[in-house]
């Protein structure tokens, strides 16, 4: 998706996104304050047991990735199951070690400090694998589905292509086959516009993400 695509709602230029922005709070308001995304702000926060509003001064560094995301019509973009929220998380984890620091000092010295830290860490301990429970795709977690994490003779078969694809050869592959081309010199994520002209292109029609590219195939292999 372009930018445009993304903050359609705000307008078509960045002068006049900009200008939404500041003159229409309530439509700004109305996109950002949905159930989805405000999941996903708490689902940033309460693993960490919301230390970072306690040091917010650092925390707030991450303000303006951070409303890039909540701004865009982008369901992705607000997912803690995407990469996208990456840039924000040290400036979070940063802010909770500034928060634990000062709760833990917050007029008290010595025994005391050393048991409000053992506290603070009990705590995060607790949040972080009650959130891993409900919220991660890994073992132990309710959502975890071992099955994607097989390999299947249609994934063996994909290999096996890759294989038979010369080794200076520019590739562009589907973006869950870049880790088998990753060794070459020449390997580009599909869709990569006109930054490189590939000798190959690898995709797969079964896999969901070749439907949200299809566009952009079809121009390729037309």
């Amino acid at each position: 998706l372009t930018a445009s695509e993304r903050y359609g709602y705000l307008g078509t230029s960045v002068p006049q996104i900009l200008s939404n922005i500041l003159t229409q709070p309530a439509l700004v308001l109305s996109h950002v304050w949905e159930p989805p995304k405000i999941e996903f702000m708490l689902a940033l926060v309460v693993p960490i047991a919301l230390l970072p509003l306690l040091g917010a001064d650092l925390a707030l560094l991450a303000l303006p990735t951070f409303a890039t995301s909540l701004l865009r019509d982008y369901a992705l973009q607000t997912s803690i199951q995407s990469h996208y929220p990456s840039p924000i998380l040290p400036f979070l984890y940063l802010g909770a070690a500034i928060g634990i620091r000062r709760l833990a000092h917050w007029r008290a010295e010595g025994a005391e400090v050393r048991a409000r830290l053992f506290g603070l860490g009990v705590l995060v301990l607790a949040t972080s694998a009650t959130s891993y429970y409900y919220l991660a795709p890994g073992p132990l977690a309710q959502n975890f589905q071992p099955d994607l994490y097989e390999i299947s003779a249609h994934t063996v078969l994909a290999r096996s292509i890759l294989n038979m694809i010369p080794p200076d050869a520019a590739v562009m592959a589907q973006g869950e086959m870049a880790p088998d081309i990753s060794e070459r010199e020449f390997a580009y994520g599909f869709p990569m516009l006109n930054y490189c002209v590939p000798d190959y292109l690898v995709g797969d029609k079964s896999d969901p993400k070749y439907g949200l590219f299809q566009k952009q195939w079809e121009e390729w292999l037309g």
